[in-house]
């Protein structure tokens, strides 16, 4: 991205430097627009600089033509036949005109007609920055043509051409993206990404077989004319069918590209001058990267399908070091990111490791035995054999079938060269559910399965018994199980799974036992909360572990931990740019993925330098029971903070869990239906129920339950929830740790079960304990307790194992209770005041005299 030809440079203060004159213009959407195209005539179809001008005057009869606003009409860009007539600006010769609208906009049609029939131009171009359409004049006509030619070619020279004069494909995204969107306009074909897939396979085929002229191309003439694009789809359709037939495993016998000719030709064009497979293979990893990305973006948009990050997929690979020796799977491969990832990782192995190029052709053709994906959805599958044909590779190792069902169901043929206990890496991410209606629930899928049944601890071990778990099983945690099950001996396993499983109770808890059973784990990192959006709000992790020799193996060993704080994008999946020195955005995501590599190379190396988010610790300092494995239970500075605390035991300070001897309870309320018991006014059967934000907001979003619609259980049920002068309460969903203490304008509601609940007999005890709670000391406590996958949750247990540090000058109890009740008091009164306002406001109004 940093040496991105296409890339706006930007001056210190924020103007754009043009990329024709070095001028400094206005950052404007247009502007942006035009210093593309200029690029696209320069870079892609080398017109010198020296001919190509900006804001060009158009004139008629010799006078400028002006608009109905009395402003002179320009030409957007113009390109001249020579550098005389641009310095001249010379209007009998000019070669082209072009029109530049912002992104999404579709006019300007008009204004290109006038520009070319008033200069000499031969043609024009109309261009959005997403769409690009190109005419030809040809007399007094306009006529579209597929393409520009280069700087020095005719016309009619830009349809077919020798293999040899094919250009190198710099920006294969997009192109990607333009035939995406065409062929999405014309609306015709159901399956764009299949279409797209049939497409290029048809280019490659082309590329591939013997003749010096190329078969893929549409001319001017035919793009003209519906049989003139029929013709030229006929031949794109007749090489798709010679990949089809080559492949029989991956399309049907009769399969065909699947959309209109117009559509077809309409990627064609832009292709045809272009070559796809390069001298050598780096050519087909950035040929295969931006396939395999490209339709993983579609498919989630298409299909709402969850495919991951592909700046983890890299990461991932990078950990687990892939190399051309490995046998790799992944077991829920979907469209084939980390297999498309494995094979560029491996070739690049290859290409730095193995010096003799006939040793390197052995090793790169042996890739296609070595690497292999399961996923149940056939689509998916066709699409991920798709990236490895056009990634330069095959794939024989890619099948349609349900990784939970057992492995011995799977083909003679896939067990055979990629047999159980056998593969050396893993890497994948698992379908997560979420939610009870995504879990596995089948017993005669579950049985088969150690950590979906229960889990008790026995002679001081936690081991599965013969009972299933209640309520089925999500699936992520089946497929650590089976992922571990492929390993051989010494394999490594890197999966992306949701960080719930880090520190959640059963069944969660079952997984983490079985994990550190059979393997040996290396390394947990917390991903950012935007990397999986916006197709998911979930929170994900990524594990890397190796399985051991023997469940015996109990040594201990550093695990390298880390917290991802930056992945590039925001909540809405819009990319976000690194910053240059003058703060400007440069073409370089910003993430922070790099240093966290970093970071594990040198922990590899026995050399991490330890900072607040990559760090590692003793795996013998995990809880044999709960085995918590998330990163932020362990983070330097909210552990700091604890051991401040604990050195303060004995040096003037008792220190003591809350919840031994201090809180007399601590608890939440149980969620109860109330939706049929809300009314819009208070009457004298209502009680007002809060929420959080009805707390902390003044009172917004009270509501108001009339306890005369319920009967007397349901009504004891709600009226155990009323708040009590002197509870301290505690937010534990989403925003997690804010606190309050209920004071007299509160006593007496009913508390939502969003809040955990404090009660503390000893007046001062109570007011220490909750100015404790909102000090750093108390914050970072509750922050390393932090669970969940989509909203961050607090348990009353976490708040019992708090530590307070009592005072032992119980004079320092008394001081601290004085400062809180009079700063209760104050907003009590403060409280008291606002609603007095209220009402004598709304009396005002209500019965003053209206004339």
């Amino acid at each position: 991205m940093q040496n991105d030809p296409f890339r706006i440079e930007f001056d210190e203060f924020g103007q754009i430097v043009d990329f024709i004159t070095g001028d400094l213009l206005d950052d404007r959407p247009e502007e942006r627009v035009r210093q593309v195209l200029q690029r696209i005539l320069h870079i892609q179809h080398k017109y010198p600089k020296n001919l190509i001008v900006r804001e060009v005057p158009i004139y008629y009869g010799g006078s400028m033509l002006r608009d109905t606003g009395g402003n002179p009409v320009r030409a957007d860009v113009a390109v001249y036949r020579t550098e005389k007539a641009a310095k001249q600006r010379d209007q009998g010769r000019v070669y082209l005109v072009c029109e530049t609208k912002r992104p999404r906009r579709q006019d300007g049609y008009d204004q290109l007609v006038s520009y070319i029939f008033n200069t000499s131009s031969d043609g024009a171009i109309w261009f959005n920055g997403e769409d690009i359409r190109v005419f030809r004049r040809i007399e007094n006509n306009l006529d579209d043509w597929p393409t520009l030619p280069r700087f020095g070619e005719s016309w009619d020279a830009v349809g077919r051409r020798k293999k040899s004069e094919l250009e190198d494909l710099t920006d294969v995204r997009s192109i990607l993206r333009i035939c995406h969107d065409r062929i999405h306009r014309r609306g015709t074909t159901d399956d764009v990404s299949l279409t797209m897939a049939r497409i290029l396979l048809a280019k490659w085929r082309d590329e591939e077989r013997a003749g010096d002229l190329t078969e893929f191309y549409c001319t001017p003439a035919e793009y003209k004319t519906k049989d003139g694009r029929r013709l030229a789809a006929q031949r794109a359709e007749s090489l798709f069918a010679e990949v089809r037939d080559a492949n029989p495993t991956v399309f049907d016998a009769y399969e065909t590209i699947g959309a209109s000719s117009d559509e077809i030709v309409e990627a064609m064009v832009e292709f045809q001058k272009y070559k796809l497979l390069g001298d050598n293979d780096q050519q087909w990893d950035i040929m295969g990267a931006a396939y395999e990305q490209y339709t993983a973006e579609e498919m989630k948009k298409e299909g709402g399908e969850f495919f991951t990050n592909r700046l983890v997929v890299h990461l991932l690979t990078k950990m687990v070091s892939v190399t051309s020796d490995d046998i790799v799977l992944d077991p829920a491969g979907g469209t084939g990111g980390f297999c498309s990832s494995a094979l560029r990782h491996a070739r690049k192995y290859i290409r730095d490791n193995i010096v003799s190029t006939a040793a390197q052709e052995h090793a790169l053709s042996n890739l296609k035995n070595r690497i292999f994906l399961i996923d149940k959805k056939p689509r998916l599958v066709k699409l991920a054999k798709a990236a490895m044909i056009v990634s330069g590779n095959g794939h024989r190792g890619f099948i349609q079938a349900d990784s939970l069902e057992p492995i011995a169901d799977l083909s003679d043929e896939f067990l055979r060269y990629c047999p159980p206990e056998q593969v050396s890496v893993v890497m994948t991410n698992p379908p997560w559910s979420g939610l009870a209606n995504g879990r596995i629930s089948d017993p005669l899928i579950l049985k088969e399965f150690e950590v979906a049944h229960r889990w008790v601890k026995k002679n001081g071990k936690y081991q599965p018994e013969g009972e299933l778990v209640a309520g089925g099983v999500p699936p992520e945690y089946l497929f650590v199980e089976r992922c571990i099950s492929w390993l051989a001996p010494g394999g490594r396993l890197a999966i992306v799974l949701p960080k719930g499983i880090l520190d959640n109770a059963e069944p969660a808890l079952a997984v983490r036992h079985y994990l550190f059973k059979n393997c040996i784990v290396h390394a947990v990192i917390n991903c950012h909360k935007n990397t999986f959006q916006p197709y998911t709000g979930s929170r994900g992790c990524l594990i890397v572990a190796e399985k051991k020799a023997t469940q015996n193996d109990i040594r201990n060993n550093e695990i390298f931990m880390a917290i991802n704080r930056k992945i590039g994008q925001d909540s809405e999946g819009v990319p976000i740019y690194k910053k240059d020195a003058r703060g400007l955005p440069t073409d370089e995501i910003d993430h922070d993925l790099a240093e966290i590599f970093q970071s594990w190379m040198s922990f590899t190396d026995g050399k991490l330098e330890e900072s607040e988010y990559c760090f590692s610790i003793d795996s013998s300092s995990l809880d044999g029971d709960t085995l918590k494995l998330n990163p932020q239970f362990f983070l330097p500075s909210l552990n700091k903070t604890l051991q401040r605390i604990v050195s303060l035991d004995g040096n003037g300070f008792t220190v003591e869990r809350l919840g031994d001897r201090i809180a007399s309870r601590i608890w939440k309320g149980v969620r109860f239906k109330r939706e049929d018991l809300e009314v819009d006014t208070e009457n004298e059967n209502t009680v007002p129920y809060y929420t959080p934000s009805s707390i902390f907001m003044r009172g917004e979003g009270i509501k108001y339950l009339d306890l005369s619609k319920c009967d007397e259980r349901r009504k004891k049920t709600i009226l155990a929830h009323r708040a009590k002068e002197g509870e301290i309460i505690i937010t534990r969903s989403g925003t997690i740790g804010r606190l309050a203490l209920i004071g007299r304008t509160l006593r007496g509601v009913v508390l939502s079960d969003d809040l955990i609940r404090v009660w503390i007999e000893d007046e001062r005890l109570r007011a220490f304990v909750f100015s404790f709670f909102r000090s750093y000391y108390g914050q970072d406590q509750l922050k390393r307790n932090e669970y969940g996958t989509v909203q961050q949750h607090l348990e009353p247990s976490h708040v019992s194992d708090v530590l307070i540090p009592l005072p032992e000058d119980t004079n320092t109890l008394q001081t601290v209770m004085n400062s809180v009740v009079a700063a209760l008091e104050a907003k009590e009164r403060s409280v008291e005041l606002d609603d007095q306002a209220d009402r004598e406001l709304s009396d005002m109004l209500q019965n003053g005299d209206v004339k």
